[in-house]
């Protein structure tokens, strides 16, 4: 479903009627993003395959362990770090996650790690990272993650997640929109659908392995029949 579509479908679920005048495309399209950037993130923690894999790069500053992660992170799936300016990606290594509070000996588990063996923390919206540089270092980091979708705003947008689901953030809207109408009832039904609706999607989808390996029958499977080309 477009977003055209799925402004439709909100109107009738609030209104009855698919008036603009009453419920302008800003307010439906607000409320149907937040529902897009819901499910993207659930569905980002139950099933990565869903997402294209996004990668930047960041400079590492002096003594600083603190970085901003991307404006548009959800997850992270790597993060490689190069303590000097690095010219092939030979250069970066991986580093590995920690938990600070792990942490008994500061010296020996984050002051004194090698930079051959570098580790980082997630925080809120930052990363840090050990051991600090000790020089200023160009793209000397490099991020890997699975990023938010971009905002529906054309109306021939559609969400990246499967079709048959895609009635969920009309939903959402409705139960949204219904509450700033002060509709209760309304309210109250389309909270229940989409709270069902999003525990059958992840529960759907957690289970499908887009890059498993696949088997292609032989020809000889197939009782040698006779295969007639259509162009």
């Amino acid at each position: 479903m477009n977003l055209k579509i799925l402004r439709t479908l909100t109107r009738r679920r609030v209104q009855g009627i698919e008036s603009t005048t009453w419920l302008a495309n800003s307010a439906v399209d607000a409320s149907l993003n937040q529902a897009y950037y819901q499910i993207a993130t659930k569905l980002a923690n139950v099933n990565e395959d869903y997402f294209e894999e996004q990668k930047t790069k960041f400079n590492l500053a002096l003594n600083s362990a603190l970085y901003a992660l991307p404006a548009d992170f959800i997850k992270l799936k790597q993060i490689r770090l190069a303590y000097t300016t690095p010219t092939t990606e030979g250069d970066y290594v991986v580093a590995t996650t920690y938990d600070p509070t792990q942490v008994s000996n500061v010296t020996r588990d984050e002051i004194n790690t090698p930079i051959s063996s570098p580790i980082i923390d997630i925080t809120n919206n930052f990363v840090r990272i050990y051991p600090k540089p000790t020089s200023a270092v160009t793209n000397g980091g490099e991020i890997y993650y699975i990023a938010r979708p971009s905002a529906l705003t054309l109306t021939s947008d559609t969400p990246i997640f499967p079709m048959e689901y895609h009635d969920l953030l009309s939903i959402y809207a409705a139960y949204d929109l219904s509450a700033s109408f002060n509709l209760w009832d309304k309210y109250k039904v389309y909270k229940g659908e989409w709270e069902e609706g999003v525990r059958n999607l992840t529960r759907d989808l957690s289970i499908r392995n887009l890059n498993g390996q696949r088997r292609i029958r032989h020809l000889t499977e197939t009782g040698r029949k006779t295969v007639t080309e259509l162009w």
